[in-house]
């Protein structure tokens, strides 16, 4: 069974023209976003201060914020559907990763 893409209601079409739309700029953030989240991420692990790492972790929590309304914006406009799993399929997968778990850390 394949899984079933998920489309709020009003889903629009990808825009089909040579010019910038709103689709290409709106994912064009969402990636740049992603990327930022991506740095800011190793940046605040690596932190040589304590305040510079809070001030990174708060840049890191702001970005995320940005990167999930982009997200809704563009589920909600029907530019980035997302496919349903089946039940079964997703228990597989927890068996999977619980059971690689157990195997990497036994107690």
């Amino acid at each position: 069974m394949s899984p079933q893409t998920l489309q709020p209601p009003g889903a629009q079409a990808i825009p089909e023209t040579t010019a910038m739309s709103d689709y290409d700029l709106a994912r064009d953030a969402l990636a740049m976003e992603k990327y930022i989240v991506s740095g800011l991420n190793i940046a605040a692990g690596e932190a040589t201060s304590e305040q510079l790492h809070n001030d990174l972790v708060h840049m890191l929590s702001e970005t995320h914020g940005a990167n999930r309304k982009l997200f809704e914006y563009l589920f909600a406009k029907g530019w980035y559907p997302v496919e349903a799993e089946d039940q079964p399929k997703l228990d597989q997968i927890y068996q999977m990763f619980a059971q690689a778990k157990g195997k990497q850390m036994p107690h």
